[in-house]
């Protein structure tokens, strides 16, 4: 789904995390806090996934979660790049032709394979970010 050709939301609220000729991977301003206190190992292990990804490389499931449910209004597919029980949830978009993941929540103590409350926070988080970007396109 294009919800718009703008990204200045992205550019005020979020930072990018990995970048590749026609892909690129950003992080909202609160998920990144979380990240940042991720332990080192699966820190760099996602930073890792996140090359591939912008590479077109492909992604195993110990990698990443195609389909984590989609949002209730926009009904946008959220997905999460994930290695050791930890999550970063987000969903890809085009922007301004670059495809563009917008990981929009962090899970660093995931103590389950299922989700819970952060995903839906996730979803929640991601139907209010396409309304700002709707907005922005008016």
């Amino acid at each position: 789904m294009v919800h718009g050709k703008t990204d200045s939301v992205l550019v005020q609220e979020f930072v990018e995390l990995e970048s590749c000729t026609g892909s690129r991977i950003v992080i909202s301003k609160r998920a990144h806090k979380e990240f940042k206190k991720f332990e080192t190992r699966p820190r760099a292990r996602l930073k890792a996934v996140f090359k591939r990804w912008c590479r077109n490389k492909p992604l195993t499931p110990q990698m990443m979660n195609t389909n984590e449910g989609r949002t209730s209004k926009h009904k946008e597919l959220v997905q999460a790049f994930k290695v050791f029980k930890v999550r970063l949830y987000g969903f890809e978009e085009k922007i301004k032709g670059v495809r563009t993941f917008i990981i929009i929540d962090a899970d660093g103590a995931k103590k389950q394979d299922k989700a819970g409350p952060i995903l839906d926070r996730a979803k929640q988080r991601t139907d209010a970010l396409l309304d700002e970007l709707e907005r922005e396109k008016e």
